[in-house]
């Protein structure tokens, strides 16, 4: 009861205004950038409601009405045509956009809730039957989500284990393969937080075939690069999407620059994804940025803290006992997602008896066609790294001899993904784009492959493939793997020679990928921040005896 009370008492000051004088103010394209004043409520949180258009729609928040204090430093895009319930935090100066159905009817307990969501709702380690929702609120209770099969049938109820505590993370089971579920977000008794970008959709079962459409997106850490490039990327995968479910998230590491910290997770992930965030789950790799704050072996710091990612096989594949490197099953793709920061120096043997383990297990299922493995340091670049300079290394790996992870990666991890005939490599590290020929058997520098191509390409075609359906592993011969470098989301660099000789694309442009997977076809591409496709590929897997890739 007595809890009962306080929260109502915060309910009442979160909905006055506290100050007859108002010092915070919403400037934007609603009101031609002009100043409205902004609601005051407790522990110094503004807020205001605003319907936005398709101007390209945006906003600042400045104080005393005025341009002297403003923030954020960029303006803030939001999507065309919707209403927008926005926040400040003036003790920290974090801003948090939700989207609403309507400013004129928005519940109190909505509100409320809302000015008091520090971030989230966030999916993680989604499968066929199961997803865990996060979120973080200023005041301590039980988290609660409401779901079900439409916005007016929410009636399922899953809580956390915790009753007192700012952190919620709620895993919900017994789900129905491949269906689309709405949900609601509070503290108890009620969820309350729900707008109509709040759904997500189970996998499908293991081994089906319906169509995945997969976002790839590399080093993002840095929003405010490159004049706010990431913002463009990201829109322009939206605008590429249109009404496409985005059935898997893929981040290459770095995911939050300059260390990794909860701050910079915040600035450069939650407030830059909020509409994708409540969708999809997301799935990192771990990157040398993230490594500065956190520690794979001992599995603490804000990496491990925000993100719930499989150990015990849960999702799919072998137990890592990890959440460093561990892999997961969506509909017929095995993925394996590798942690080139840290384990692949400071616990190589366990990874790679992990991923051993992991891809004859893997061979032996009858379901899964396709395998793509993503990690953050690339075998293969000439970009703003070079794979052959074994002293480009990164600091968290200096203790180990000071051997670059590149080459770590390609002498001991890129053999065990070929033996099982991976179809793509994704990595990051590298601000540039280059794509691959179907190579494999290539460990050592770039002379190697040089000297003798032939020995190592399995096909010259810039952009057409085949693949057996399973991979022979009784026996040498490579069938063939496509390696991406894509750490080109939020920066660019006109560092690099771009022309390591295995691969077939190389690019400065700012971009992500885009992988639709159907049946027995992959199909991948590179979409600028122009909204441009500047790269296209497809592989198709065949059952027959022996496959040509000639030209």
């Amino acid at each position: 009861m007595k809890h009962i009370v306080l929260s109502t008492a915060l309910i009442s000051l979160a909905l006055h205004s506290i100050s007859a004088q108002a010092d915070w103010f919403f400037r934007g394209t609603p009101n031609n950038w002009g100043t409205s004043a902004m609601t005051a409520g407790s522990d110094g949180i503004y807020h205001t409601c605003q319907k936005f258009g398709n101007d390209r729609p945006r906003f600042k928040v400045s104080r005393y009405e005025n341009w002297d204090e403003s923030y954020p430093r960029s303006d803030w895009g939001v999507e065309s045509n919707t209403s927008q319930l926005i926040t400040i935090n003036t003790s920290t100066k974090r801003i948090s956009v939700h989207k609403v159905n309507d400013c004129n009817n928005l519940e109190q307990p909505y509100i409320t809730d809302t000015l008091y969501a520090q971030r989230g709702p966030y999916l993680q380690t989604i499968t066929q039957d199961s997803v865990i929702v996060r979120w973080q609120s200023r005041i301590k209770g039980k988290g609660v989500v409401r779901y079900g099969l439409s916005p007016s049938n929410m009636n399922a109820v899953a809580s956390s284990d915790y009753n007192n505590g700012h952190e919620h993370s709620v895993q919900i089971d017994n789900l129905t393969p491949n269906t689309r579920y709405y949900y609601a977000v509070g503290l108890s008794p009620r969820a309350s937080v729900h707008d109509n970008d709040m759904f997500f959709e189970t996998a499908p079962p293991t081994g089906s075939h319906d169509p995945v459409r997969i976002w790839v997106s590399g080093d993002t850490g840095d929003s405010r690069a490159n004049s706010g490039g990431l913002t463009r990327t990201y829109q322009s995968y939206l605008n590429d999407a249109g009404t496409q479910y985005t059935n898997v998230w893929l981040m290459l590491g770095d995911n939050a620059y300059h260390h990794g910290e909860q701050s910079e997770y915040q600035r450069h992930l939650f407030d830059m994804f909020p509409k994708l965030l409540k969708q999809t789950a997301l799935w990192p790799t771990y990157g040398n940025h993230d490594a500065h704050r956190s520690s794979a072996t001992r599995q603490f710091g804000p990496y491990f803290d925000i993100f719930n990612l499989p150990t015990l096989g849960e999702a799919g594949g072998v137990s890592s006992y990890s959440e460093a490197f561990h892999s997961f099953d969506y509909g017929n793709i095995h993925f394996v997602n590798l942690d080139s920061s840290e384990s692949a120096g400071r616990d190589l043997d366990n990874m790679k008896r992990w991923l051993q383990n992991d891809l004859a297990a893997n061979a032996n299922n009858e379901k899964t066609d396709w395998l793509i493995a993503f990690f953050h340091h690339p075998p293969y670049s000439k970009g703003s790294h070079d794979s052959d300079n074994e002293r480009d290394v990164d600091g968290t790996n200096d203790n180990w001899g000071g051997v670059s992870e590149m080459k770590l990666m390609r002498e001991n991890f890129v053999n065990i993904l070929e033996k099982y005939s991976a179809d793509l490599v994704l990595t990051g590290h590298s601000h540039t784009y280059e794509r691959s020929m179907l190579i494999g058997g290539h460990y050592q520098e770039s002379p190697e492959f040089s000297n003798n191509p032939s020995q190592f390409t399995m096909s010259s075609h810039q952009s057409e493939y085949v693949k057996p359906l399973k991979a022979n592993t009784d026996d040498d011969k490579q069938e063939g793997t496509i390696y991406v470098v894509a750490g080109n989301a939020a920066k660019s660099s006109s560092s690099g020679s771009l022309d390591h000789p295995v691969m077939v694309r190389g690019m400065r442009d700012l971009g992500s990928m885009v992988l639709e997977v159907e049946g027995l076809t992959l199909k991948a591409k590179l979409i600028t921040d122009r909204g441009e496709q500047k790269d296209f590929f497809r592989i198709t897997k065949s059952d027959a005896q022996s496959v040509n890739n000639t030209p």
